[in-house]
């Protein structure tokens, strides 16, 4: 799946958790997600699903900037998936996988 799929299924899953599509649609990929007006609630909610979703676990050591937008969850996931990505937020979330 490359990195543009999973921002996409990142965003039907967003979707599905705030029960708000137009909100959803109104945020761009690189939009904050608190800022765009999920709740932290919704956010941890997001991040469970995503959890199952592409069998992928956030940890203690996770960056914050990493939970910040659709874009970088999406590069995070590609990375720590070994998923096809590209761009600057890839290389962010594959330097942090290094990292942990």
């Amino acid at each position: 799946m490359s990195e543009a799929a999973t921002v996409h299924t990142i965003r039907a899953l967003l979707a599905t958790v705030v029960c708000d599509e137009d909100l959803v649609a109104d945020i761009a990929d690189t939009d904050g997600l608190r800022e765009s007006g999920v709740s932290s609630q919704e956010l941890i909610d997001l991040l469970a699903v995503l959890e199952e979703q592409f069998a992928c676990e956030w940890d203690d050591t996770t960056a914050p900037e990493t939970l910040r937008s659709i874009a970088s969850l999406g590069a995070y996931i590609c990375a720590r998936t070994g998923r096809p990505s590209g761009g600057a937020l890839a290389t962010a979330a594959r330097t942090s996988k290094e990292v942990h």
